[in-house]
C-alpha cells in the first residue's frame, strides 16, 4: 500500500509540471510552387524566417516545384507575421545519421537566397505562396 501511495504521489507531483519549451505562436499555413523562368524547381529548401523573434520555418520541394513549411515538432505553417525568405537548391545533402552524402549545385540566382532575400507576411489560416523566380 505505502509503495503504491508513493508511486500515486510521485505521479500527482509530475502532473501539471510542463516542459521548457516556449509555447507555439499562432501559425499560418503556408504550401505553394516555386519556379525558375516558368520551369518547377525539385529539391529546393524555403526558409521563412521571421522579422520578429521567433523560430524559422522549413520546406523543401518536390519533382512538380510543390512545397509545404514546417515550424517545428512536426506542426505544419510558420510565424504569423512579416519574414524574409530564402530558396536555394546548392549545398550539402545529409543522410538521416548527419553524413554527408552528396553535395548539390546551385541553380538559384543569389539574390533569391543572399543577403537581399525576399519578403512575404503570412497571415492566419491558409497561405498560398508561389514563387515565380527568374534567372536574369
Amino acid at each position: 500500500m505505502k509503495r503504491s501511495f508513493g508511486l500515486i504521489a510521485l505521479l500527482a507531483s509530475l502532473v501539471g509540471c510542463g516542459s521548457d519549451a516556449p509555447p507555439l505562436p499562432e501559425l499560418g499555413l503556408v504550401k505553394g510552387k516555386v519556379t525558375l523562368d516558368g520551369k518547377p524547381v525539385p529539391n529546393a529548401s524555403i526558409i521563412f524566417t521571421p522579422m520578429d523573434p521567433g523560430l524559422r520555418s522549413f520546406g523543401r520541394t518536390d519533382e512538380s516545384g510543390q512545397y509545404e513549411l514546417t515550424y517545428q515538432q512536426g506542426h505544419k505553417g510558420a510565424a504569423v507575421g512579416p519574414h524574409t525568405v530564402r530558396i536555394r537548391t546548392g549545398g550539402e545533402v545529409a543522410d538521416a545519421d548527419g553524413n554527408i552524402v552528396s553535395e548539390s549545385p546551385e541553380i538559384i540566382p543569389e539574390r533569391y537566397h543572399g543577403q537581399m532575400a525576399l519578403s512575404k507576411m503570412v497571415e492566419p489560416g491558409e497561405n498560398p505562396i508561389n514563387f515565380d523566380l527568374t534567372s536574369k
